[in-house]
């Protein structure tokens, strides 16, 4: 890539890099690798959240870092993303990283004790299907439950719902 394109992707937040296929099962398809010097390049570090893009599909992934198992300009994807997403080595992806969850907030708010809405609700429901959370902030949404104030039967009829 040539130096000119790196700095306006960065100005624009989004990078491409090129899809590689790892034979490694992680049990979890939501992990990709990244190399460090990509990382450095475009801000991304171990533990971030990134949206990929690719033929017209999208999907949120945890960052990983590494020196060897992958070359600079390639996204490392382990047998996990590749079998449920059907990428394909030497895609094109488009990566930008990911805004926080929206439900973050309304579990914060669950965890001091309060009632949740049914919107509220529906975007933390939404928000785990569509891999938006990772297993720390879900545990954080199942611990509320087990707080001082438990899930209402008016909660409990809005989650099943969402």
């Amino acid at each position: 890539m040539i130096q000119g394109k790196k700095e306006k992707i960065q100005e624009d937040g989004e990078f491409f890099l090129k899809a590689k296929y790892l034979d490694i099962q992680t049990g979890h398809p939501w992990v990709v690798l990244i190399h460090e010097e990509d990382g450095k390049v475009y801000g991304v570090r171990a533990g971030d959240e990134l949206s990929v893009k690719w033929n017209h599909r999208k999907t949120e992934v945890g960052v990983d870092m590494t020196r060897n198992l992958i070359k600079p300009g390639e996204i490392g994807l382990f047998r996990d993303i590749v079998e449920r997403y059907k990428i394909k080595a030497g895609d094109v992806l488009e990566l930008t990283l990911a805004p926080a969850a929206s439900s973050l907030e309304c579990i914060q708010k669950k965890l001091v004790g309060k009632r949740l809405s049914y919107p509220e609700a529906k975007s933390i429901i939404y928000d785990i299907v569509h891999y938006h959370l990772d297993d720390i902030q879900i545990a954080f949404f199942v611990a509320s439950a087990f707080g001082k104030e438990v899930f209402s039967k008016q909660e409990i009829y809005y989650l099943t719902k969402a």
